[in-house]
C-alpha cells in the first residue's frame, strides 16, 4: 500500500490528458484521473492506518504484530488474484484474471510544464513527511505532559489499618500515629508535573475537591527504581531510619509498564509496618462520556456530570438527595449542615450532620459534652465519626467553611482526638442502617478504635433513621 502514493503521482505527472486521448480516444481522462486518485487515497489510508496503529501501541511489539496484520490485508488482493488465475473462483474470474495485456508509451510532458510538475510533487512529498513528523511531534508532547491521561480521578484504598504509622512533625520529629489508609479517600487531580513520562495525581481537600492551602496532600506516582505506580506522602515513613523520597510508598502496585493508572491492576502491596500483598486500591475517572457515566441522574456536560435538581449529588451523581434531619435510637436529633441555599457541608463527598437536641445527659456526661460543644457526624472515608468540637458551638459560618475546606481525618487527628462514637465500615450515602459503637477506653490492648460499645440492637438494625418532616431553611453552623 505504501507504493500507492508514488504510483498514483506519477501516473498523473507521466501521462497527460492529450497524450492519453491520441493513444486512447475511446478512454475518458476523469476516469484514469480518478483511478490515479482512488491510488492516492488508498495511499494515504494507509499511511494513517499505521501512524494510528503506532501512536495507540503500548509495546513495539504490538506495533509489529500491528503491521505484520496490515501487511497480511495488504497481500490479500495479490493472493486471490494467484488464485483466481487457477480456476479457484470460476471460469469468469480466470479469463479476466489470464488475458493479456501489453505495455505503451507515451509522449513525455514539455520540459516547462514535467519541471512544474516535478517541483509540485517533490514538495507534496516533503509535505507528506512534514505531516507525519508533526503528528508524532505533536502525539509525543502530549503524552509527555499527561493530556492523554484522566484530570481527575475517585480514589478508594481497603480498609487496612497500620497501628504504628511514622509520621514526621513539623519540628523533624518522628512520632507514632494509627493510619487508617481510608482516611486518604476522594478526589485526586492531575498536577502539572510528570515523572517518568506519567502523570503524577495530588489528593485534593474533603469538602469541595479543590486543593488544599496549608494541608500538605498525598501523591500517587509512577516510580521507576520500583517498576510501580505508589501511593506516598513526604511526612509518613516507613520507619524512622527511612528517607523521604518520592518512592518511600505505602501503597504500591506489582510491577508494570503501564502509563495510565486506571489501567493497573487494584491488587496492590500496602505497607502496615510489615508487606501485605492483599491490599486494594481502585480509581475511577471522573471525567464522563455518556449520560450512563452519570448512572442515568444527570446528563453529561462537557465531561461533567450536572445532576438532576436536588435528587442526586456526587462526581457521578451517585449519592441520593440527603435526608434534613436523622434521629438516632435514644432520641437525639441531627440536621444536615449546609451553607446556603444551594450548598451542603460535605466530608469526602457526603453530607455532614450537626447535632440539634435530645442528647441523653448520661451520654453527655461520660462523653464530657457541654452546651458550648460543637458535636457533629462526618464521614471519614470509610466510616462515619460523631466528634466533639470543645468550645467551637459559637463559631461563625466563615469558620467553618475554612475548617472544612482544610479538614483531614489523619492530619486532624479525627478520630484519636475528636471523636465519641465511630460505624462500621461503609460505602453507602448516608448513616442511616448503619450500626454504630461507642468508644470507651482506648488502648493497644483493645486494637487501633479502642473499647468499643454496640448502640445497635440487634447487631445490622443500624442506629439512625430519616425523619424527613423536618424544613431547614437556615444555614447550619
Amino acid at each position: 500500500m505504501e507504493e500507492e502514493i508514488p504510483t498514483g503521482l506519477y501516473l498523473l505527472r507521466m501521462i497527460p490528458k492529450q497524450s492519453l486521448h491520441r493513444k486512447f480516444p475511446k478512454i475518458k481522462f476523469y476516469r484514469f484521473f480518478l483511478a490515479a486518485i482512488v491510488r492516492l487515497l488508498m495511499g494515504y489510508l494507509f499511511l494513517t492506518n499505521t501512524f494510528l496503529v503506532v501512536v495507540q501501541a503500548e509495546e513495539v511489539l504490538d506495533i509489529f504484530y500491528d503491521v505484520l496484520a496490515l501487511q497480511f490485508l495488504q497481500q490479500l488482493d495479490d493472493i486471490s488474484f494467484a488464485l483466481a488465475k487457477i480456476d479457484v473462483f470460476g471460469k469468469h474470474l480466470k479469463i479476466a484474471s489470464t488475458r493479456k495485456y501489453f505495455r505503451v508509451e507515451f509522449n513525455r510532458v514539455p520540459f516547462g510544464l514535467r519541471k512544474m510538475t516535478s517541483l509540485f510533487l517533490k514538495g507534496l512529498y516533503f509535505l507528506n513527511l512534514a505531516g507525519m513528523l508533526a503528528g508524532l511531534i505533536m502525539v509525543t508532547t502530549n503524552q509527555v505532559t499527561g493530556r492523554y491521561h484522566c484530570d481527575s480521578i475517585t480514589v478508594a484504598f481497603g480498609d487496612d489499618i497500620w497501628d504504628d504509622a511514622m509520621v514526621v512533625t513539623d519540628s523533624g520529629e518522628v512520632k507514632s500515629q494509627v493510619l487508617l489508609f481510608s482516611y486518604f479517600n476522594g478526589v485526586y487531580r492531575r498536577g502539572k508535573t510528570t515523572q517518568d513520562g506519567r502523570p503524577v495525581y495530588i489528593e485534593q481537600n474533603k469538602f469541595d475537591s479543590g486543593p488544599f492551602q496549608s494541608t500538605i496532600p498525598a501523591e500517587i506516582r509512577y516510580c521507576a527504581s520500583e517498576r510501580a505506580w505508589v501511593f506516598s506522602h513526604r511526612n509518613i515513613r516507613k520507619s524512622a531510619k527511612s528517607t523521604g523520597d518520592s518512592c518511600q510508598w505505602l501503597l504500591k502496585s506489582h510491577e508494570t509498564t503501564e502509563f495510565n493508572l486506571l489501567q493497573v491492576p487494584s491488587d496492590w502491596i500496602v505497607w502496615k509496618g510489615t508487606l501485605d500483598p492483599r491490599g486494594t486500591f481502585s480509581t475511577m475517572c471522573n471525567r464522563c462520556n455518556e449520560e450512563t457515566d452519570c448512572n442515568y441522574h444527570g446528563q453529561c456536560v462537557e465531561g461533567s456530570c450536572a445532576c438532576d435538581g436536588e435528587e442526586w449529588f456526587g462526581v457521578r451523581c451517585q449519592h441520593k438527595k440527603p435526608c434534613k434531619r436523622i434521629v438516632g435510637r435514644e432520641g437525639a436529633q441531627w440536621i444536615l449542615g449546609i451553607v446556603d441555599e444551594n450548598t451542603i457541608y460535605r466530608s469526602y463527598d457526603l453530607p455532614l450532620y450537626v447535632y440539634d437536641s435530645g442528647l441523653n445527659s448520661t451520654t453527655a456526661i461520660r462523653q464530657n459534652v457541654t452546651s458550648e460543644d460543637m458535636i457533629a457526624l462526618m464521614f471519614s472515608g470509610s466510616r462515619w465519626f460523631g466528634t466533639v468540637q470543645k468550645g467551637k458551638k459559637n463559631e461563625t459560618n466563615e469558620y467553618w467553611i475554612e475548617y472544612s475546606r482544610e479538614f483531614h481525618s489523619f492530619w486532624d487527628r479525627a478520630y484519636s482526638e475528636l471523636t465519641r462514637f465511630v460505624s462500621d465500615p461503609t460505602t453507602k450515602s448516608s448513616p442511616i442502617a448503619v450500626d454504630f459503637y461507642e468508644i470507651g477506653e482506648r488502648g493497644y490492648q483493645y486494637g487501633p478504635f479502642g473499647q468499643l460499645f454496640p448502640l445497635s440492637d440487634p447487631e445490622g438494625s443500624g442506629y439512625f433513621i430519616c425523619d424527613d418532616t423536618y424544613n431547614l431553611t437556615v444555614p447550619v453552623l
